[in-house]
């Protein structure tokens, strides 16, 4: 098993693959409708936004295949987000492992044969991520002590993007990408007793949740 495993190592390292590194920093619009209606309802008793805006971090590295129109771009995703009411505080904040596969829409040299300014690309993105939700409340009067509630689950997310990319020079690249992202079911425990007090249990303890991303990705190519 060791030297098959050695022999893998040593092929993957062999095989002439373009490669670059990538960050990309995103600001998010969110929505989770099932439980935003708790704390409209118990909390701020109007229409209010819960969770909307945040932020999302990925560190990626991409591998090019057949001249680069077909990349595969594994990435590991940071995300945060939070709402205030005050003295009610919520959080989400979410870590996890993206597969992407990524299209170039066309390639790099135009018909006559110049290299174009920039390529448009579209990426679909399955995903998965560990996901921390927290819930801190006054316990007296004065709201300076707090009790705080957390919770996790395992959020599966299916993603797609479109971004251009502008290479700058042999080596660096930047490009705009707008995107966006689908949790399903994500489950906060607890969530609907302890914002409603108790009037509710178990109801909207479950929100899939739908994100637009907006931001800027930088890539080094190194390889």
């Amino acid at each position: 098993m060791k030297n098959q495993l050695l022999i893998y190592i040593l092929i993957a390292l062999a095989v002439p693959l373009k490669a670059q590194l990538g960050i990309t920093v995103s600001s998010t619009l969110g929505q989770t409708t099932r439980w935003q209606t708790i704390p409209e309802n118990f909390i701020v008793h109007r229409r209010a936004d819960f969770l909307r805006f945040g932020t999302s971090g990925v560190i990626d590295y991409v591998f090019s295949l057949k001249k680069d129109a077909i990349r595969l771009r594994p990435a590991l995703q940071l995300f945060y987000a939070n709402s205030i009411y005050y003295p009610h505080y919520f959080n989400i904040g979410m870590i996890g492992f993206q597969g992407n596969i990524e299209f170039a829409l066309w390639g790099k040299l135009d018909k006559q044969g110049k290299r174009t300014l920039f390529r448009p690309f579209i990426q679909l993105s399955p995903g998965v991520a560990m996901a921390s939700m927290g819930y801190d409340r006054p316990i007296d009067s004065e709201n300076k002590i707090f009790e705080s509630f957390n919770s996790r689950c395992i959020a599966p997310s299916l993603g797609a993007s479109a971004f251009l990319e502008f290479k700058l020079s042999p080596l660096l690249t930047i490009a705009p990408v707008v995107g966006i992202r689908y949790y399903n079911r994500l489950y906060w425990k607890d969530f609907t007793a302890l914002v409603s007090k108790g009037s509710l249990v178990g109801t909207h303890d479950r929100s899939n949740m739908r994100e637009l991303d907006l931001g800027v990705r930088v890539g080094l190519s190194f390889k």
